[in-house]
């Protein structure tokens, strides 16, 4: 993925922030466990490519 525009401060009140992290740091910080869910089947998928 790449940056193509926008402004982070014109985002939806739920957004604090917009950051790139691995894969396992991301996982690290999620809060909700169906977030957490899906981005751990994404990791085994990329991981089987």
């Amino acid at each position: 993925m790449e940056y193509e525009s926008g402004d982070t401060s014109q985002h939806d009140a739920e957004v604090d922030g917009a950051e790139w992290f691995t894969l396992d740091e991301a996982l690290s910080k999620l809060s909700f466990k169906g977030d957490r869910r899906i981005l751990e089947a994404a990791k085994a998928k990329l991981a089987a490519v």
